[in-house]
């Protein structure tokens, strides 16, 4: 069994995002996901398990950067400098709540990404606000009509999922949307799950 040095693996690295910066990479529009992972099995008594954030392609999957620390609590930090050695130039960048600063949607705007940030409630207001935005449910009805939302529906582990995605560009009342760089939409996922045991839904 033969193992890939780290060294040509970065060299690889290198000449994709040349590629990505280059005429011919405008072509290319990927999702980049960018993701935090506690290592099982890592810490022990006298150190934390150690905390891997990791940038990754969902069409191809391959990693593109991971940057490690002992601490989760050192992720924001983590996902920045990860965003300066990843190019993300013609990428949807997707990040979980964590990562929904408007110093990191700022940092991929410049590098000519787009992102997908999730929105809880480790962002107060904003949360609050988008949560209101979409409880009526009249005007989620009208959404569906006017063709605002995408639905999916497949089998897994025994149970029917069903997803449903609702977008809009109708934020100009939306407070403080100054301060995320670029924003050009608000969008909501609602899955509902039914199986023998019963339906659940998570919004």
């Amino acid at each position: 069994m033969s193992c890939i040095k780290p060294e040509v693996m970065q060299h690889v690295n290198i000449l994709w995002n040349e590629f990505i910066n280059s005429n011919e990479g405008e072509k290319i529009k990927k999702i980049l996901c960018i993701d935090g992972k506690t290592m099982r099995g890592s810490g022990n008594k006298n150190s934390e398990a150690l905390h891997v954030v990791s940038a990754w392609s969902k069409e191809n999957g391959v990693c593109f950067g991971q940057k490690s620390e002992d601490s989760k609590g050192k992720e924001i930090p983590m996902i920045k400098d990860l965003l300066n050695v990843v190019s993300v130039k013609n990428q949807v960048v997707t990040i979980d709540a964590i990562g929904t600063q408007t110093d990191i949607a700022e940092k991929i705007i410049k590098g000519n990404g787009d992102y997908v940030l999730a929105v809880k409630g480790n962002q107060g207001m904003l949360h609050e606000d988008i949560l209101l935005y979409f409880s009526d449910d009249e005007f989620i009805k009208k959404m569906e009509s006017d063709g605002l939302c995408h639905k999916t529906t497949e089998k897994a582990r025994s149970q029917i999922e069903i997803r449903e995605y609702f977008q809009t560009d109708d934020i100009d009342w939306l407070p403080g949307k100054e301060k995320w760089k670029s924003i050009k939409s608000i969008g909501m996922t609602r899955t509902t799950c039914k199986s023998d045991k019963g339906e659940t839904s998570e919004t």
